[in-house]
């Protein structure tokens, strides 16, 4: 499933509670300050085709959810 099926078959609006929304990608020119610098100059809209209400996603943050999940040590007061 792509960054963009799983978007749209999860969808639910903030603003109207909508199910139905439609996705683009866009590609933002130039380079971000520092500050706003997100790895990667593409973002995925995902629009709510009732409202409007648009959302504005990384692919960054599906490559990531998708790869396997490291252990982790239990922080010292855990012990």
């Amino acid at each position: 499933m792509t960054f963009e099926e799983k978007l749209v078959s999860t969808f639910c609006c903030a603003k109207c509670r909508g199910k139905t929304a439609v996705t683009r990608t866009i590609r933002l020119p130039g380079k971000f300050p520092p500050l706003l610098s997100f790895g990667s100059e593409e973002f995925v809209l995902l629009t709510c085709t009732l409202c409007g209400y648009t959302e504005i996603y990384s692919p960054l943050a599906f490559e990531r959810s998708e790869q396997p999940a490291t252990e982790t040590k239990p922080l010292p007061h855990e012990v």
